[in-house]
């Protein structure tokens, strides 16, 4: 069995080191070069007897070259840029790194929440404008918080939200049991029940047909007025010139907004110019325990593979998550 890796770990030693242990005989190639750039002799003369591809990125050329591929393992959660319809309409599993998000991300989200909601972003504008300004701030304790998207991420929102003594409201494609740390749980047809009680609405999506430019105006309209509109999920499920009216009308309070249709977002874009948005370089899922954690998942997948068993990060290639 050949393992053709095609992105990029800080430690290959230790990818090396945990697939052994499973299994030493499977042959491991690394066909990329430390800036990143996929190395294309290694690629070509390997391509095709590859069984199992780690990859950052994946598109036609390399697919058709696959004769014995099996298994796709991207090592981010978001796979839209390797759903071509050859691959999504092949037998071939597609798994992702889910799971190595809801620590920092959810850190991410709380930071953002806190930010608002005891002022900080008030207080370092004072501070740049070496103005003392004292104003009081309400709590976190006994606000509502939304998740739109109650994923693997949305359920530490959760978890976290609940130690804050947080009220969770969540939103889920398909709703068949209770979630721990959620309150009130409904599917997406019932979303304005989330969206007229949220103090937080925070975006956990992936893109897809059905979420792009799913928040529009209409739904802004839904929310409270003092409310404020998390992104953690993708740019595009906003339609952006909708949400900029929502904010400069003040039709909701403030966004915290860390992905974007465009990135890195344009230094002409109107975002930058409002004081009650805060902008983050897609930065929420940064961590320095990513390769730890990515490892992992591809290793406790390898364990099912190996037994012909179904994989716990698998992509359903059609509906793209």
């Amino acid at each position: 069995m050949k393992i053709l890796v095609l992105d990029d770990f800080d430690d290959f030693s230790e990818f090396d080191k945990s697939v052994r242990k499973i299994k030493n005989d499977i042959d491991i190639v690394y066909a990329i070069e430390k800036n990143g750039e996929i190395d294309k002799i290694k690629l070509d003369k390997n391509i095709e007897g590859s069984e199992i591809l780690i990859v950052g990125d994946f598109n036609k050329e390399i697919f058709k070259k696959a004769k014995k591929l099996k298994w796709v393992h991207c090592t981010s959660a978001g796979v839209n840029s390797l759903l071509f319809p050859e691959f999504v309409n092949s037998k071939i599993i597609l798994t992702n790194s889910r799971g190595v998000h809801p620590i920092p991300i959810t850190e991410h989200v709380f930071a953002a929440i806190l930010c608002f909601q005891r002022r900080f972003r008030d207080h370092i504008l004072n501070q740049t404008r070496r103005e003392w300004k004292y104003e009081w701030s309400e709590e976190l304790h006994g606000k509502t918080i939304g998740i739109v998207g109650v994923g693997e991420i949305g359920k530490r929102v959760a978890e976290i939200g609940k130690a804050f003594g947080c009220y969770i409201i969540g939103v889920k494609r398909t709703v068949e049991s209770k979630i721990e740390n959620i309150d009130e749980l409904y599917s997406v047809k019932d979303i304005d029940k989330l969206l007229e009680k949220g103090d937080y609405v925070v975006l956990c999506l992936p893109s897809t047909e059905k979420t792009r430019n799913m928040f529009d105006i209409e739904k802004f309209r839904k929310m409270k007025k003092d409310s404020v509109l998390i992104n953690i999920g993708r740019g595009d499920v906003i339609k952006d010139e909708d949400l900029l009216k929502a904010l400069k009308e003040k039709i909701i309070s403030g966004a915290a907004l860390d992905v974007f249709r465009e990135e890195p977002l344009p230094k002409e874009s109107p975002y930058y110019d409002l004081e009650n948005v805060l902008i983050t370089p897609h930065h929420s899922g940064s961590t320095l325990k990513y390769d730890e954690r990515s490892i992992k998942i591809f290793c406790e997948n390898l364990k099912l593979f190996l037994k012909g068993k179904k994989l716990k990060t698998e992509v359903n290639k059609k509906e793209g998550y």
